[in-house]
């Protein structure tokens, strides 16, 4: 049996892929995981699929992530799901943060392996934005799926992110942010 290359491959962008922009530093700057080929825990990267605004992307989990002999800790994968589904919300204009989260673990998933990442938007309402994701194999087959419901913030709520700091590129200003109403006294 050849043994998996310990070397994660190439994210390339598929044809209907775009490059989003997001609030914060998904896939770079944590110290977590990296879009950077050299990163030998976990790398990410993320698009936004133009014709239904689904996140879409790869990942790629190597030896720091381990759980079970030769596939990924069931902890980063929840991991990965939670910013996906977080990022699906905030790149189509619904700033959110988590309320719920619930994963299903369908099957192992495998270490050194290319991996497809999606999360799409189900509903939105008022409050809520319900969001379902998934990572699976190149051949389709599902590893894990994720379930989430997101409590969309106001624009008082999320006040505290607009620092510098936080909001380097000043996108919580942009004009198309879709938040919730502010609560009635």
């Amino acid at each position: 049996m050849s043994q998996a290359p310990l070397n994660p491959p190439e994210i390339i962008r598929e044809s209907d892929w775009l490059d989003v922009l997001l609030p914060f530093n998904i896939g770079s700057g944590r110290s977590l995981y990296s879009g950077l080929e050299a990163a030998q825990r976990l790398r990410l990267r993320v698009f936004k699929r133009q014709r239904d605004g689904a996140l879409i992307g790869r990942a790629w989990f190597g030896p720091g992530a381990d759980g079970p002999p030769l596939h990924v800790h069931g902890g980063a994968v929840a991991y990965v799901l939670d910013e996906a589904m977080g990022a699906v919300s905030w790149m189509n204009d619904y700033p959110a943060m988590a309320a719920n989260l619930r994963f299903e673990y369908v099957q192992m998933t495998p270490l050194l392996t290319d991996l497809t990442l999606e999360a799409r938007i189900t509903t939105v309402s008022d409050r809520r934005v319900s969001i379902e994701s998934e990572i699976k194999l190149s051949t389709g087959e599902v590893c894990v799926r994720g379930f989430g419901e997101f409590a969309r913030l106001s624009r008082k709520k999320a006040a505290f992110f607009e620092t510098s700091e936080h909001d380097p590129k000043g996108l919580l200003k942009n004009p198309t942010l879709k938040w919730a109403e502010d609560r009635k006294p």
